[in-house]
């Protein structure tokens, strides 16, 4: 059996090697915010986005539901963009006239 060796430039490798340890310092960083928050990588959970829309958490689970609030499934948790439930707030906001 013969055997193959894979020649790499230097550079290449330093290169390489810098982008996996910034990969990881991402990692390490997703890793602290989520277990800090219920965040992922500007995510926020159901609690903290019914919190951001000042509702509680069972009318939260009620615009959900009808499909009024839009998430993302990350791993096996419904997930919210902030910017998403602003949006969702601007196209829902009620004007109240006084006369």
């Amino acid at each position: 059996m013969e055997k193959s060796f894979i020649l790499v430039e230097t550079n290449a490798m330093d290169t390489v090697l810098n982008e996996i340890s910034q990969l990881k310092e991402i990692v390490m960083n997703i890793t602290e915010n989520k277990q800090d928050s219920g965040s992922i990588c500007g995510y926020i959970n159901r609690e903290e986005a019914a919190k951001h829309l000042n509702i509680g958490t069972t009318s939260f689970d009620k615009y959900v539901n009808s499909g009024d609030i839009p998430y993302r499934y990350i791993g096996k948790r419904k997930m919210y963009l902030p910017k998403e439930l602003d949006e969702y707030t601007e196209k829902h906001r009620k004007v109240k006239i006084k006369f």
